[in-house]
């Protein structure tokens, strides 16, 4: 399963069916579900190549360190490869029709199965929107942000220490003699993850990107602080409010057209 914007590449496929059928029964209580990393593909707009640069240099490094803390029990929509019996066991798709953040949902379901679910090290190309303005942009993170919150509540919440480049600036501006020296190795410890994190997914990070790195950081911040100020996202021209674990509790048509994947 591929989401819309996503570009399945023959190796990565042919790593997908080796991951299902390579040495294992097809009912083995160890038959992985593999989901995969992605890198973004920037469109035209500033703001989409912002979120781009999100993705590549921080977003899929907190989900290898979420894998790394604890055993992977959620899934990527960019691209989920799983047994059909494994699906029907699930209650199939029918029964996550009910929930944004799906991907999520089917993770955790096969997870609660007993069946081990891996992430692919084969990345793949997801294109964000072409030309998309900076209110599109905002509402998917916002969307992603609060449905995180609703899935992950504590993983979510620890995002906090992650900002480290808010935290160092704000330190850097109330005591900027005393400070300075963590200040600079926390900017240079980031920039070193976000290579770090651009290398594992094949996507190259050159030093234009910089000046960049700590307004995508301010920003992020941003997105997670108002994730705690409403329950409701904005997708495909509705308005959904959402409960626990993501499930749609209420919908509400709007007419503003998003553009949204």
């Amino acid at each position: 399963m591929i989401e819309r914007g996503s570009v399945l590449d023959p190796v990565h496929l042919a790593g997908s069916i080796r991951h299902l059928f390579a040495r294992h029964s097809l009912r083995n209580q160890d038959l992985p579900q593999p989901p995969c990393l992605f890198r973004a593909e920037p469109g035209h707009s500033l703001a989409s190549r912002f979120e781009a640069l999100w993705i590549n240099t921080e977003y899929c490094g907190q989900i290898l360190l979420a894998s790394w803390l604890q055993s992977v029990r959620f899934a990527l929509g960019a691209s989920i490869a799983i047994h059909s019996e494994t699906l029907q066991d699930i209650g199939g798709f029918k029964s996550l029709r009910k929930f944004v953040g799906e991907d999520y949902q089917l993770g955790a379901r096969v997870a609660a199965l007993g069946t081990k679910v891996k992430i692919s090290t084969l990345p793949i190309n997801s294109q964000l929107p072409i030309n998309e303005n900076w209110q599109a942009s905002w509402k998917r993170q916002l969307r992603w942000s609060r449905t995180i919150r609703k899935q992950r509540p504590l993983g979510h919440a620890g995002l906090f220490f992650t900002f480290s480049t808010v935290w160092a600036g704000a330190s850097l501006l109330c005591q900027p003699n005393r400070l300075w020296p963590m200040a600079a190795a926390v900017f240079g410890l980031r920039i070193l993850v976000a290579a770090s994190n651009s290398r594992v997914l094949g996507s190259p990070f050159w030093l234009k990107h910089l000046w960049r790195l700590p307004l995508v950081d301010c920003l992020a911040c941003f997105v997670w602080i108002c994730s705690y100020f409403g329950s409701s996202v904005e997708w495909a021209e509705r308005r959904l409010h959402l409960g626990t674990g993501g499930r749609i509790i209420k919908t509400q048509h709007t007419h503003i057209s998003t553009d949204d994947p």
